[in-house]
């Protein structure tokens, strides 16, 4: 099987060769860089490297308008809470600004920002050749930040491209209180276990205090596994509204889940991923997941994602498939996506298809969870889908989850609604689809 093949014409100019060597459907150019951008973790995938994938952006931004490229980072910032990528984004259109002159930039800009190093990080790709609304919005954003935000990411010990330090310079920013002590290195964050040092009363003083980010907790429990307060961090990890709050990934729970060994934590983690996906309002009518369990779903904890969205959605039935189709037991919650087997095949939407036709399942949903490199039988799934649809009766609101972003579907434009990638926010953003994905972005985010 040929990885990169980019074959010959299907004959369909709806159509063309996904990554895997099978046939993919043509997607809309904007819903191409919205699920780009939103699948991206600035890392290579089984498919494509992130080389590739900023060949891709730079013709998609192009073609799309840097100014909807734009509305995407900051979409993916505010809502999905990629950092990355909407770093590189910001950097890349700012290059080609001048093609949309009335378009308000620095409102943009602004919402990109959501932290100091997020400023940095940006200066750092353009080595700190930014244009005048980057300039103007990045100033402001400086000014407002407070001697905590700048002391917790100034990294004075660090050897830095780009420094804070070297931002006040290059933005020409008014000099604030906060800024006047990182200008002349007198800040000191006594609120970071960094600063404070590794000690069992550090961890203790930095929970009850509320100073110790949700984030920040997750990566550190194995320093409080070490000593001994597992009781104390599962507490906190549990507060309902600190996992409300925080931007934390469901594969971040995984992770953390995986590095540490006491029970009373992973009872814990299991506990907060769970309340992660909480207060998920239940839907009228059946709901079918198809899940992806092939082998290149394995990239990027893309299958534990997708078990995970599974589990949360309320009454719903799952079908797993690889190059064979079987239902799955009913599970529930990250327990439930933890037992979930993956046999790791091929892919073939066919099967799947085949499976809901032969068990006469009907539903008033069909959820599609997958990276869509379909590819078993030379053909596209499409069909088979229309058969199943046939046969059954079914007339399904179907939703198509890509959870990597390599440019096909398998449906035609405008039959199913595309989401891409996976966040707390995912059961949000489906909420408010009502118009589609490139609709809502298009509209812009506060």
């Amino acid at each position: 099987m040929s990885r990169f093949n980019t074959g010959s014409s299907t004959g369909r100019p709806d159509m063309k060769a996904n990554l895997a060597g099978g046939k993919g459907f043509v997607m809309d150019p904007k819903e191409e860089l919205a699920g780009l951008i939103l699948t991206s973790w600035a890392a290579d995938k089984f498919y494509q490297s992130f080389t590739q994938e900023c060949a891709r952006l730079d013709k998609l931004i192009v073609e799309c308008g840097p100014d909807f490229a734009l509305k995407c980072a900051v979409y993916a910032r505010r809502v999905h809470g990629l950092r990355s990528i909407s770093h590189v984004v910001a950097a890349k259109v700012s290059k080609l600004q001048d093609l949309k002159p009335f378009f308000p930039w620095r409102k943009y800009y602004d919402l990109v920002i959501q932290r100091p190093d997020d400023i940095t990080e940006i200066l750092a790709l353009l080595d700190c050749k930014i244009t005048h609304a980057m300039k103007k919005a990045f100033a402001g954003q400086m000014e407002s930040f407070s001697e905590y935000q700048l002391a917790k990411y100034a990294k004075f010990d660090r050897v830095q491209k780009v420094s804070l330090n070297d931002a006040v310079r290059v933005l020409n920013t008014k000099r604030t209180d906060a800024l006047e002590k990182l200008v002349y290195r007198t800040l000191k964050n006594t609120d970071t276990w960094e600063a404070r040092g590794n000690t069992k009363q550090t961890w203790i003083d930095l929970i009850e205090e509320g100073k110790l980010g949700y984030l920040a907790l997750l990566r550190n429990l194995r320093n409080m596994e070490q000593h001994f307060l597992s009781d104390l961090a599962a507490r906190a990890l549990t507060d309902p509204e600190a996992v409300k709050k925080s931007r934390v990934f469901p594969f971040q729970f995984l992770n953390a889940y995986r590095n540490i060994s006491s029970p009373t934590l992973k009872d814990a983690i299991v506990t907060a991923c769970d309340l992660s996906m909480g207060n998920i309002p239940d839907v009228p009518g059946k709901t079918v997941i198809l899940l992806d369990t092939s082998g290149s779903m394995a990239q990027n904890h893309m299958n534990e994602t997708g078990a995970l969205f599974a589990c949360a959605f309320p009454r719903a039935q799952i079908v797993l498939f690889d190059t064979r189709a079987q239902g799955a037991p009913p599970l529930k919650g990250m327990s439930g996506a933890l037992s979930m087997p993956f046999r790791g095949g091929g892919t073939d939407f066919q099967c799947a298809y085949r499976f809901l036709r032969d068990n006469q399942i009907k539903a008033d949903r069909l959820v599609v969870i997958s990276d869509m490199q379909h590819w078993v039988g030379g053909d596209s799934s499409y069909g088979a889908y229309l058969e199943w649809k046939d046969l059954t009766g079914s007339d399904p609101e179907l939703w198509s989850i890509d959870l990597s972003g390599y440019g096909t579907t398998q449906f035609p434009a405008k039959r199913a609604r595309q989401l891409f990638g996976f966040s707390e926010k995912i059961f949000e953003v489906m909420g408010d689809m009502e118009g589609g994905l490139v609709e809502k972005i298009e509209h812009g985010v506060s």
